[in-house]
């Protein structure tokens, strides 16, 4: 991986924008195409198109990950991945806020959380379908 800032665990170096940037606990980088990446104890960040462009908006161009140790091997899961089986309904809703966002696109391989309100899942598009994960996981 080529790097071509190296902010690593100073705060402010502009590897991230607002908060995300402050973080001392986390080390960051930004690659040769421009994505960010922070790397933390138990999370990863991701910023597609890095500090100076797009929004830096949860499930739109910021990504998490999360990093678990379990019997000695740690292992890297889009954040709220597990939930999709053992609580649906708390992935769903975590899915309109856009925290899943990196389980949903692995899942389901699309953005259409993008589509709905937050407040129903309901798609804009068409409200007769409202994403649940199940049967509807796409507003097409």
């Amino acid at each position: 991986m080529k790097i071509s800032k190296n902010c690593e665990l100073l705060s402010g170096k502009g590897c991230f924008k607002g908060g995300d940037d402050k973080e001392t606990a986390c080390y960051k980088v930004i690659t040769a195409d421009g994505t960010s990446v922070s790397i933390g104890s138990y999370v990863i960040l991701v910023d597609i198109d890095g500090p100076n462009k797009g929004k830096t908006d949860y499930g739109n161009d910021l990504f998490e990950f999360t990093i678990e140790t379990n019997n000695g091997t740690r292992s890297i899961y889009p954040r709220y991945y597990k939930d999709f089986e053992t609580s649906p309904a708390f992935f769903m809703q975590e899915v309109y806020l856009r925290d899943a966002a990196s389980a949903w696109i692995i899942l389901f391989g699309n953005m259409d959380y993008l589509k709905v309100n937050p407040s129903d899942g309901k798609c804009k598009n068409n409200t007769s379908i409202t994403l649940d994960g199940v049967t509807n996981t796409t507003c097409k």
